[in-house]
């Protein structure tokens, strides 16, 4: 009886997997939007900007965009960057991740961006890139729409390492 109750409580929820691909396309939708109201209404955009996102408890900064432009939409608390690095740090001040991208757009609330042409991420032994990137800070999330090219190591299935 134990056994199956372990069983379904580790069993794939696939109605929650929906939902979740539901919000993350919601959220696409609504960063294409921005990016493109960002585009249209920005004045001249500020040169070598450095722009923290996140940070940890102890106020050391946990995700930050490196910029060599950006302009600042402060009423929506967006950010559109051109030339950009997005980095988050682990506790111990090593990079957990890290999107590189041509232009993006990056919401500093939800801590989620979105980069219309080509970009790439790494996050430990995996390297992704192609165009049309969205990704969420906050749960650790990149999704590569267009021509998307995967490199991993160290991948485990099961006890299995490849």
């Amino acid at each position: 009886m134990l056994s199956m109750a372990v069983l379904n409580a580790m069993a794939f929820d696939s109605a929650a997997w929906f939902e979740k691909r539901r919000l993350h396309a919601e959220e696409v939708s609504r960063l294409k939007l921005a990016y493109q109201e960002c585009v249209e209404k920005m004045g001249e955009p500020a040169e070598d900007v450095v722009v923290p996102v996140e940070i940890f408890e102890d106020g050391a900064v946990r995700t930050v965009i490196y910029a060599k432009k950006a302009f600042f939409f402060l009423e929506k608390e967006l950010v559109w960057a051109k030339g950009v690095k997005v980095i988050q740090f682990k506790p111990d001040r090593s990079i957990e991740f890290e999107i590189v991208a041509d232009t993006c757009v990056v919401d500093r609330l939800s801590k989620n961006g979105w980069a219309p042409g080509r970009a790439k991420g790494k996050y430990d032994g995996t390297n992704i890139s192609g165009k049309g990137i969205y990704f969420s800070v906050y749960e650790n999330y990149v999704k590569v729409y267009e021509n998307t090219d995967v490199e991993s190591r160290d991948v485990k299935f099961g006890e299995v390492k490849l």
